[in-house]
């Protein structure tokens, strides 16, 4: 009598684990096996993915949670959305090298008007908490809730893209550790060396 073979469970869970670590390392750069092009256009799609989910799941809490949702959680999910919308383009104007074809002052510009931007967006939310708490009906508590979440959400992201990295390598870890020092953000990245080479055509 034959017996009949068993699928290789092990084998399918190990295959399953590679895969999600090679997903988690793809939020810090390219895989050993996947080109940088590739990398770039992964990263920015998935950025602009993000903000249908995210905003999705908003429009299900407000489905799922009558008269909870109102202005706090949208502000909040716009701040999110707005930077991840920054983040996807910009992988993927890098990958069409679209950064490089124009000139570093317009460059250099366009990053001081995103800095200037994002830094009165992060500050939208908290003033109208805080006007809303002192001057005006005091917002729900389930609505301050998810919006504070998406908020943090979003102020995460504005660091990580434009100050200093939160998610990073672990060689980049490392080197922070060893030398107590932050590793400067993409656009600071980008906007440093904007900067020497405005200052070498001097």
């Amino acid at each position: 009598m034959q017996r009949t073979s068993q699928p290789d469970l092990p084998a399918n869970k190990s295959s399953g684990r590679k895969g999600m670590a090679s997903l988690l390392k793809m939020q810090t750069g390219p895989t050993s096996d996947q080109s940088m092009n590739n990398w770039l256009a992964w990263t920015g799609w998935v950025e602009l993915l993000n903000i249908a989910i995210y905003s999705g799941l908003l429009w299900w809490l407000n489905f799922l949670l009558t008269h909870v949702v109102a202005d706090l959680s949208i502000i909040g999910v716009l701040t999110l959305d707005a930077i991840l919308l920054q983040g996807g383009l910009y992988w993927l104007l890098k990958r069409a090298r679209f950064l490089a074809n124009i000139s570093a002052t317009a460059r250099l510009r366009a990053i001081q008007g995103l800095y200037v931007l994002n830094s009165l967006l992060m500050c939208i939310f908290p003033a109208v908490f805080v006007i809303r708490l002192l001057f005006a009906r005091p917002p729900g508590l389930g609505d301050s809730i998810i919006g504070m979440c998406y908020y943090l959400f979003g102020l995460g992201e504005f660091i990580h893209y434009f100050w200093f990295k939160i998610n990073m390598r672990p060689a980049e870890r490392k080197r922070m550790l060893r030398d107590r020092q932050l590793v400067p953000a993409r656009f600071l990245r980008e906007y440093r060396k904007t900067k020497r080479e405005i200052e070498r055509t001097q």
